[in-house]
């Protein structure tokens, strides 16, 4: 009997030690996100990638442009860049600033090359301190996108960052085509794990 009462003991003892634990462990919404932290680190990789792609451009021709209606090498790399404007935006739930319809010209901008590395290295960086922060609370807000006509899509702050980072493949996709029309084989892709 004495053996079973300490049995007892015993189990209601680590009962009561996984009680404490699991609320202990509790996530009181200020747990910053596995999907922030973790998606930081492949938009860290991905800026890496996307410099070596601008390292291998000669300068001469960061003005290539495939036809008239698309942008140069150098402007999709600012166009990339504009990502931590929308990310900085969408999460002060603000509306988006009045110079986005006219990023065109924004990104007809002459820029050397080590000014495009530096904008480009600066936009990655902002966008990722932007989110790599956030608690699974904070990414579940929503912001609405008012320049959509008709019905706005309303978007949580997961999918803005997801959408964000394709729309950023897209692009960077182009410029490594942009350096085979020019004769360069773009360095290898990066992976991020």
């Amino acid at each position: 009997m004495k053996q079973f009462k300490n049995l007892v003991l015993a189990g209601t003892l680590l009962l009561v030690s996984i009680s404490c634990s699991a609320k202990n462990g509790e996530d009181d919404g200020s747990k910053v996100s596995d999907f922030s932290t973790k998606t930081a680190e492949i938009w860290r990789a991905q800026k890496g990638y996307a410099l070596s792609l601008i390292d291998q451009m000669p300068e001469s021709k960061l003005g290539f442009s495939p036809a008239d209606s698309t942008r140069s090498f150098a402007q999709l790399f600012k166009h990339i860049g504009t990502s931590s404007l929308i990310l900085k935006t969408v999460f002060s739930q603000e509306p988006l600033p009045p110079i986005f319809p006219k990023l065109g010209e924004a990104e007809a901008i002459p820029m050397d090359k080590s000014e495009l590395k530096a904008y480009v290295s600066s936009k990655y960086d902002e966008a990722i301190a932007t989110f790599k922060n956030l608690t699974d609370k904070q990414l579940d807000q929503t912001y609405t996108f008012d320049f959509f006509p008709g019905q706005p899509p309303v978007k949580d702050f997961r999918e803005v960052i997801t959408a964000l980072g394709a729309h950023i493949v897209h692009h960077r996709g182009q410029a490594t085509i942009y350096l085979r029309m020019n004769g360069i084989k773009p360095v290898q892709y990066t992976h991020y794990w």
